[in-house]
Formats: C-alpha cells, sequence, structure tokens
C-alpha cells in the first residue's frame, strides 16, 4: 500500500513546490503555518502513517498553510499546483476530527466528510491516498462512481464509512434510493478540483432543492 509513497521519498520534493493561494481566510489568519508534523496536533497512529509508513518527512507548503486553518474550523479555498500533496492538505483533517469526536461508522452510510470529484479516476485516487493516512485508526472510507457495479458498491455503502469519496452522478442516484442517508449534515464538504466547484454545486443542489 506504501510502495509508491517509499519510492517517492528518495527525491526531494520541497524544491518543486510552486506558490499556493489560499481564499477564503482573513490575511491576519494566514500567518498560521504549520512547520513540521509534531506541531499538527495529530495522534499517534495517524502520525505513524503520515511519517512512518507514508515517509512524509515534513508538509509540503499546501499542507503547513492550510492544515492549521482547517483545523481552527475555518472554510476556505486552496489551490496548488497537481503533485503538491493537496489530498493530504485536507483528508488530514477530516481523519483526525473523525478520530478525535470518536465518530463511530454509521451502517446506513452517514459520512462525516464527503469529498467530491469529477471523474472516477480522480475519486479512486483521493480514496486510496486517503486509505493509507486510515490505515489501523478505525476510520473508514468509501467511494461510489459510474462504472463501479451498482450491487458491489450498494455493499459498500451498507459497510458504513466515515468518509465518502463520489462523483456526482451516482452520488444523486444513492441519494435518490436513500442509500447514503444524512448527507447533508456532513460536515467537511471538498469539492475537488476549482474548474468543476460552481457547477457541481449547480447540480446538488438543485437536485436538493427538488427533493
Amino acid at each position: 500500500m506504501y510502495q509508491e509513497d517509499v519510492e517517492n521519498a528518495k527525491y526531494e520534493v520541497s524544491d518543486l513546490d510552486q506558490e499556493v493561494v489560499v481564499t477564503g481566510v482573513p490575511q491576519s489568519q494566514r500567518v498560521m503555518k504549520l512547520d513540521n508534523w509534531a506541531n499538527a496536533g495529530f495522534g499517534e497512529l495517524l502520525m505513524r502513517n503520515i511519517v512512518a509508513r507514508s515517509q512524509y518527512k515534513e508538509p509540503r507548503r499546501i499542507q503547513a498553510a492550510v492544515i492549521p486553518l482547517i483545523q481552527n474550523g475555518w472554510d476556505l479555498f486552496g489551490h496548488a499546483e497537481t503533485g503538491s500533496g493537496k489530498t493530504a492538505a485536507f483528508v488530514l483533517p477530516i481523519i483526525n476530527h473523525v478520530i478525535t469526536h470518536g465518530e463511530p461508522a454509521d451502517p446506513r452510510c452517514a459520512p462525516v466528510g464527503l469529498i467530491l470529484a469529477p471523474t472516477r479516476e480522480l475519486t479512486g485516487q483521493l480514496y486510496n491516498q486517503t486509505r493509507k493516512f486510515s490505515d489501523g485508526t478505525g476510520v473508514t472510507v468509501a467511494k461510489t462512481y459510474g462504472r463501479y457495479r451498482m450491487e458491489d458498491n450498494f455493499m459498500e455503502l451498507e459497510r458504513g464509512c466515515n468518509i465518502l469519496f463520489a462523483t456526482m452522478g451516482r452520488l444523486k442516484d444513492f441519494v435518490e434510493h436513500g442509500r447514503v442517508s444524512k448527507l447533508l449534515s456532513s460536515e467537511p464538504l471538498v469539492p475537488n478540483t476549482l474548474s468543476v466547484l460552481k457547477q457541481m454545486a449547480l447540480e446538488f443542489f438543485s437536485f436538493t432543492n427538488e427533493r
């Protein structure tokens, strides 16, 4: 599960990080930076998965910028280049939230975190990366997207999940069939990739307003 991370750790990546852009947060709050993982406030099991298993030696620029803000309850937009560590920047605080608050996996699939992505490929990548960070912590993750056999996908959701990764079309189908309960009370909502945010939001809220 961690072999790719171990291989990537052989290369110096910090110099490749471009400047990140964070909006939605007052400038006075952006002085908070995560200079090392020890200051993140994460528990032992999560830290093991980040540092020992995934070989994340220190926070990347986007992670250093947004993790403290998310941990302090700010809603924000973060923009950074592909490969800059954005996934960890938003899923680590969600995993930590579930661990800290002891959220159980709901057999009806009532996720605490909902992460939306425009394609099944990206949904799968985000899901797999989050499984690495959540392994052994008790935090459960699930995925739902098109071309995933419906019956098998139903079974995965019925096992429950704390964090759900989804494409909009399949998510809409499952909400209509009552397979994802308490969806609108999910706390962290993370539309992935800013370019599709507006369209996904319009589709989602147009659908929910009709219900």
